[in-house]
C-alpha cells in the first residue's frame, strides 16, 4: 500500500475536507464555448418562496441563475470528526482527452444550450462517497489491500458516451463508458463491495455502469436528454447512459486502484499479468 498525504482538489464529490473553515462561494471552472446557454436544464432544488419573498427575489430567475453560475450544489454539508471517502481508478487525462473532446460534440449534437464544465481529474469511480471516523480510514485500506491482492492490471476502453445524474438530482454528468474491461471493472466493484459490506459501510450501485466522467453542470438533464435522444431513437432504445458512439474509442491501463479520505490517499497497486 502506498501513502500519500498531500492535498488534491477533488474532482466529483461536493463533500470534502474535515477540518473547520470558513464557508466560501465555489465557483466551476471555466466552461467550453459550445456549452453557453442553458437550454434544456431542469432544476430540481429551487430557493424557498419564503426567502424570495423577503429578498425580492424572483424564484424561477434565482434558480436558473444557480444552474447557470458553474456553482455545485453541496449535497452534503461538512460533518465534524467525519472525513469524505471514495475509491476509483485514476485515469491519466493523456489518455482520454481525445475522447473527452468528442463526448462534448455528441453532448453539444443533443442541447446546444447546455452549459457544461471539466473535471479536474479523471477516473472510474468503484465506491460511493463514504464519511468515515479517522480511526475507520485504515481498517478499510488494510482490508481493501488483502481483497484486490489477487487482481491483475488490465486495459480499458472508453467507446461510448453517457449521461449521469446524482443521487439527489442536483448534478449531470457528461462520461465515457467502459465499453472494453467492464467486467474487470465490475469484479472490482464487487471486490470493494464485500469489504465495505463486512465493515457495515454502504455498498456502489446496483448494476453498475463504469464510466470515467469529464464535465459536469449543475442541472438535472434526465428529461431533456431523453427528449432530444428521442427525436432520433425508437423510445425502447433510449438512454441517458448511452448518448453516442465515440468515432475514435480511446483506451486507459487500470494499473492502481486508488482511496482518498480527506486530504490523504492510499494506493492499491494492481500485480502485472504474469507472461
Amino acid at each position: 500500500i502506498f501513502f500519500r498525504s498531500c492535498w488534491m482538489p477533488d474532482a466529483n464529490e461536493d463533500t470534502e475536507a474535515n477540518k473547520p473553515r470558513r464557508k466560501k462561494r465555489k465557483v466551476g471552472p471555466k466552461s467550453s464555448p459550445a456549452f453557453e446557454g442553458s437550454g434544456g436544464i431542469d432544476t430540481d432544488v429551487p430557493v424557498p418562496q419564503e426567502l424570495c419573498a423577503l429578498l425580492g427575489l424572483d424564484e424561477d430567475n434565482t434558480a436558473a441563475e444557480r444552474a447557470n453560475s458553474g456553482a455545485r450544489v453541496r449535497n452534503v454539508g461538512h460533518m465534524d470528526g467525519l472525513w469524505a471517502t471514495y475509491v476509483y481508478i485514476p485515469v491519466p487525462s493523456t489518455s482520454v482527452m481525445q475522447g473527452a473532446s468528442e463526448a462534448q460534440h455528441i453532448a453539444h449534437a443533443l442541447n446546444s444550450g447546455w452549459k457544461f464544465y471539466d473535471v479536474d481529474q479523471y477516473h472510474v469511480s468503484l465506491s460511493r462517497t463514504l464519511f468515515l471516523q479517522h480511526r475507520e480510514i485504515e481498517p478499510l485500506v488494510q482490508r481493501l489491500s488483502t481483497a484486490l491482492q489477487g487482481f491483475q492490471r488490465f486495459s480499458m476502453q472508453f467507446g461510448t458516451a453517457g449521461l449521469y445524474v446524482n443521487e439527489e438530482k442536483t448534478t449531470s454528468f457528461l462520461g465515457l463508458n467502459v465499453t472494453k474491461g467492464n467486467r474487470q471493472v465490475c469484479d472490482l466493484i464487487a471486490a470493494v463491495d464485500s469489504v465495505l459490506r463486512e465493515l457495515n459501510h454502504e455498498v456502489y450501485f446496483e448494476d453498475p455502469k463504469p464510466h470515467c466522467t469529464v464535465q459536469w453542470t449543475s442541472a438535472n438533464l434526465t428529461k431533456a436528454a431523453k427528449q432530444a435522444l428521442q427525436q432520433r431513437n425508437p423510445p425502447e432504445k433510449v438512454s441517458i447512459h448511452n448518448v453516442g458512439v465515440l468515432q475514435s474509442p480511446v483506451w486507459a491501463e487500470a494499473a492502481v486502484v486508488c482511496m482518498k479520505s480527506g486530504n490523504k490517499f492510499f494506493d492499491i497497486r494492481l500485480t502485472s499479468a504474469t507472461p
